[in-house]
This record gives C-alpha cells, sequence and structure tokens, in this order.
C-alpha cells in the first residue's frame, strides 16, 4: 500500500504545483499560462519533490531529520531544488531541445537553469510543506480504505499515461516541424546570402574595372598634357628666338643717329608724344 500511497500524494502535489505556478505566472504577465509540461494539470518537479520530502521527514524515520528543525529543512529544500531544477532542465533540454524555464536574467543563476532567488524560494517553500502540508496530507490519506487508495492510483496511472504519450507524440512531431522549418530556413538564408555576395563580388569586380579603365584614360590624358604642354614652352621658346633675331637685324641696319633718336623715345613723359616722334621717324625711313 505505500506504493500506492505515493502515487496518490505525487499526483496531488503535482496538480498543486500545477495551480501555483500557473496563478503566479498569470499574475506576473497579466494573462492566463499555462505552466505545464503535459496536457493535463501536473507539474511533476513538484510531486517528485513532496514524495523526496515525505520519505526523508517521516517515513524514512532519519534520526537528524525526523524532528529537524526549520534551519535544516530550508537548506535541504534549497540544496535539493537546485540538483532536481538542474537535472531535470537539463534532461527536457537535450531529450525534446525545449528550454521550459530560465532564469539567464535572474541574480546568481547557472546556466539559466537555477538561480539564486528560486532556490530560496524552494527552501521556504520546503518548510510550510514538511511544517504543515504533509502532516495534513498524511493524516487525509490515512483515512482511505485500501480500495479506495489503489482505485485512485490506478486511475491516475492510466490517465497519466495517455497524457505523457500524447505529450510525448505532440513534442516529437514539433521537433520535426521544427527541424524541418529551420532546415528551409537555413537554406533559403544560405542561398540569399550567396546571391548577395556574387553582387557584391559582380559590383567589386565592376567598379574595379572602372577605375582601372578611369586610370589608364587619366594616365594618357595626363601625357597629352604634358605633350602640349611641352609643344608650348616650344613655340613661347622659338618665338622669342624669332623676336630676338629680328630685333638683332634691325639694329644692325640702323644707323647710330637712329638709334640714339629711338632710345631718346623712351624719355617722353606721355604717350602722345612718343607716338608722334615715333611716326616722324617711321616715316624719315621709309623715305630713305
Amino acid at each position: 500500500m505505500i506504493i500506492c500511497k505515493y502515487v496518490v500524494i505525487f499526483f496531488f502535489y503535482s496538480m498543486l504545483g500545477f495551480i501555483y505556478e500557473s496563478i503566479y505566472s498569470s499574475v506576473n504577465k497579466h494573462h492566463w499560462q499555462n505552466r505545464g509540461f503535459f496536457y493535463g494539470p501536473i507539474i511533476p518537479i513538484y510531486g517528485v519533490g513532496a514524495c523526496v520530502g515525505t520519505l526523508l521527514f517521516y517515513d524514512l524515520h532519519i534520526p537528524f531529520l525526523e524532528n529537524a528543525n526549520v534551519i535544516v529543512i530550508f537548506l535541504v529544500g534549497y540544496l535539493g531544488s537546485i540538483i532536481l531544477e538542474y537535472t531535470t532542465s537539463y534532461v527536457l533540454e537535450k531529450i525534446f531541445h525545449a528550454v521550459w524555464w530560465d532564469y539567464s536574467n535572474k541574480f546568481l543563476n547557472i546556466h539559466g537553469r537555477v538561480c539564486l532567488s528560486a532556490s530560496i524560494g524552494f527552501g521556504v517553500a520546503a518548510i510550510i510543506i514538511v511544517k504543515w502540508l504533509i502532516p495534513w496530507v498524511e493524516k487525509i490519506v490515512s483515512y482511505f480504505p485500501d480500495a479506495l487508495m489503489v482505485s485512485l492510483s490506478l486511475i491516475f496511472i492510466f490517465l497519466w499515461g495517455i497524457d505523457f504519450a500524447l505529450t510525448i507524440s505532440a513534442l516529437s512531431n514539433f521537433q520535426r516541424n521544427f527541424n524541418r522549418i529551420e532546415k528551409e530556413y537555413t537554406e533559403k538564408m544560405t542561398q540569399l546570402y550567396d546571391n548577395i555576395e556574387s553582387s557584391v563580388v559582380a559590383k567589386k569586380d565592376g567598379i574595379t574595372s572602372a577605375a582601372g579603365s578611369f586610370i589608364e584614360k587619366h594616365e594618357t590624358l595626363q601625357e597629352a598634357v604634358n605633350t602640349l604642354t611641352s609643344a608650348k614652352h616650344g613655340i613661347i621658346n622659338n618665338k622669342e628666338k624669332l623676336l630676338e633675331q629680328e630685333v638683332n637685324s634691325i639694329m644692325e641696319s640702323t644707323s647710330e643717329i637712329e638709334k640714339e633718336a629711338l632710345s631718346r623715345i623712351s624719355e617722353f613723359k606721355t604717350e602722345g608724344k612718343k607716338k608722334k616722334i615715333t611716326d616722324i621717324i617711321k616715316e624719315k625711313l621709309r623715305r630713305h
């Protein structure tokens, strides 16, 4: 009968945990939150924790735990919750690749599976459960006849078996669909990335080619400018040489008196006089 008793109290505490979790989360999120892992209203981690507490503090009759004070109960609940939460989270994540709770944003957390505040809360809850709830449940269960205890345990196991099968099936289908969607998404993103990369490379090559052509044209233009500059300098130099030669020729054919007259022209301060004297000289030279 001890097994039937633990089956019954396991489901009782599991349902109690579901009620607590759902109410607490719904109040925080301001809308209904189903915190159960299964379709049914149970959270097995609470049932396991309560059954372990019943064993340790009552049924096994361990000397230092049988009449433990609140400090010992708190420490057992605190450490036990860390082990139970971390193990459960790890197993569920490895099997179903999903996360049912995450303490990553909490102070002093371990991989997001356990945290200081939650463990302290479970330690305080352990005191309440061990000191008041377990004795009350033990008293109620003691009134159950054996036939009722067996019947309840069989009903609970049967219903939970159906729930377990449906849940695992749903999670497996979900996982397959999730894997398919993830694969399709990865393939599409890979194709998109390849297209973008090809486009970028093509544009880069086009820009490089255009830049090369521009540099080549720039160099050709620079050479043409250099050629024109050289030609310009050559023309200027030739013009200056021709002018110098013409001036020398004029000076050689000019008499000393004419040279003196031409040199005196620059002494006149007004342009009118300079022009007049120059015209007279030109006229005289023409007559000669």
